[in-house]
């Protein structure tokens, strides 16, 4: 229904519905609903206006409403060169980890060995995907 974060020198409030309870005041709203920072009680709204916005929140809410969102696109799915995909199908281990990989791991490999300035740089990280992927490792494991 509403959220709220505090801060050392400030807090914010805001609607998840924002658009729905605040009306056109929501159109200055940022990020999830809230407005500006609140530094000071003079900052809030009068009682009987935040009293008036939490019961909006509420109807809506039991009335099922939801706000549309918009839909994010999907990033295309990445083709995988012929030189890495022979390379990893020469090792079994490192086919099978490639495979059970989500779309976002496949593509940080892919990416890392395509995005390569030399062709001996390629060489070097084609053979490290395959090193790595046949010890089941993603591409950044160091950082895990």
């Amino acid at each position: 229904m509403c959220g709220m974060a505090a801060f050392k020198e400030h807090c914010v409030f805001g609607y998840w519905k924002a658009p729905l309870v605040l009306g056109a005041a929501a159109d200055g709203a940022n990020a999830m609903g809230y407005r500006d920072k609140i530094t000071s009680v003079a900052d809030l709204p009068s009682k009987s206006a935040f009293r008036a916005h939490v019961r909006k929140a509420m109807e809506l809410n039991e009335a099922g409403i939801t706000v549309e969102r918009p839909v994010k696109e999907r990033k295309p799915e990445i083709v995988v060169p012929a030189d890495f995909a022979a390379a990893v199908n020469k090792n079994k281990k490192a086919r099978a980890t490639f495979d059970t990989f989500s779309p976002s791991h496949r593509r940080e490999y892919i990416e890392w060995v395509t995005e390569a300035k030399t062709d001996a740089s390629r060489a070097k990280q084609l053979q490290q995907t395959v090193e790595w992927l046949a010890d089941g490792k993603p591409r950044n494991w160091k950082y895990m």
